[in-house]
């Protein structure tokens, strides 16, 4: 479905990533890992064609993306929930998620089924359809990213840091959400700093250091490295 190939970004005269060559599967729930720094928030921009790699391809089902327009690639399939969530404050809940459907302008009535698709998802979100976004908790707000990015009716979604700054109990929602957004046949490209749960989750896993590809295989054959665990899972 989507295959990165020696894929190298730089920002000036800094390396971001290096030869970094990814394959995910359709309906694959893949992570991430990674030290700050490591790359990972370069890889998804650069699959959403935020960040434009110096050499390398991209390619998504089939279709060279990496030399598209960001909006061109989100009419591909591909939608983004972006670390901090970003969403935009002074506009409400509603006005938030329909902004993730323009891509979808000319089919009102398919707009509007899956705004209620959405808000069984998300009840919360319908509770507060018509409140201010900046107002929201930040779980609500993460909510609301992933609501957004949904809008689009994306065959690949990529979530940069959903757990990022929010509680325990607030978390396990947002990843049973998840695991339930790639059983309804959505592919998933997750990166989270939380890697005992993304790798409980996930299928597979890439484990990137500063910006080189050092590990990838099952998902649980990486929560039993021992260099993992102690790496990244705080296991001595």
């Amino acid at each position: 479905m989507l295959e990165l190939k020696d894929i190298s970004v730089s920002y000036g005269p800094v390396g971001a990533l290096h030869n970094l060559t990814i394959n995910v599967a359709p309906g694959e729930l893949v992570t991430i890992l990674g030290a700050n720094g490591a790359g990972k928030s370069t890889t998804l921009m650069t699959i959403s064609g935020l960040v434009r790699p110096q050499s390398g391809s991209i390619h998504f089902s089939g279709t060279r993306i990496d030399t598209l327009r960001s909006h061109e690639i989100v009419k591909l399939g591909i939608t983004q929930a972006p670390e901090g969530r970003r969403v935009f404050g002074p506009l409400t809940v509603r006005e938030n998620l329909l902004l993730g459907a323009f891509t979808r302008s000319g089919h009102p009535r398919e707009v509007e089924k899956r705004l209620d698709w959405i808000f069984t998802m998300f009840p919360r979100l319908k509770e507060r359809k018509d409140q201010m976004s900046g107002t929201l908790s930040g779980g609500e707000q993460q909510m609301l990213a992933i609501g957004r990015a949904l809008m689009a009716e994306p065959r690949l979604l990529l979530l940069d840091e959903p757990s990022l700054g929010l509680a325990p109990l607030i978390v396990k929602s947002i990843f049973k959400t998840i695991k339930d957004i790639n059983q309804a046949g959505v592919t998933v490209i997750l990166v989270e700093q939380n890697a005992k749960a993304a790798l409980k989750l996930a299928d597979r896993a890439y484990v990137l250091e500063v910006g080189h590809l050092r590990m990838e295989g099952p998902a649980q054959d990486l929560l039993d490295d021992p260099m993992v665990q102690k790496t990244y899972l705080g296991v001595s």
